[in-house]
């Protein structure tokens, strides 16, 4: 997938300099939990504490997360 072509969750972790694994860690997760939400092949299911958690750590609101995520969805489906 071209750089242009990124999904908004992984260009905000690219961003910010971070990997999946350390994104994983944040929530709790595994390093492939965070591949599989890039893919699109499956959505976070978080607890409200590991959304804000996130939510920190990336430095965006649970919108804007939310948002990545719908766009997310709907390209994988396209």
């Amino acid at each position: 997938m071209a750089k242009k072509d990124r999904h908004p969750f992984v260009t905000r972790r690219k961003e910010l300099g971070y990997t999946q694994e350390q994104i994983a860690r944040v929530v709790g997760l595994t390093a492939r939990a965070i591949q599989m939400w890039e893919a699109g092949v499956t959505q976070p299911s978080l607890s409200f504490s590991q959304v804000a958690d996130l939510c920190d750590f990336l430095k965006c609101t649970p919108r804007e997360l939310a948002t990545d995520f719908e766009q997310i969805q709907t390209t994988a489906k396209d």
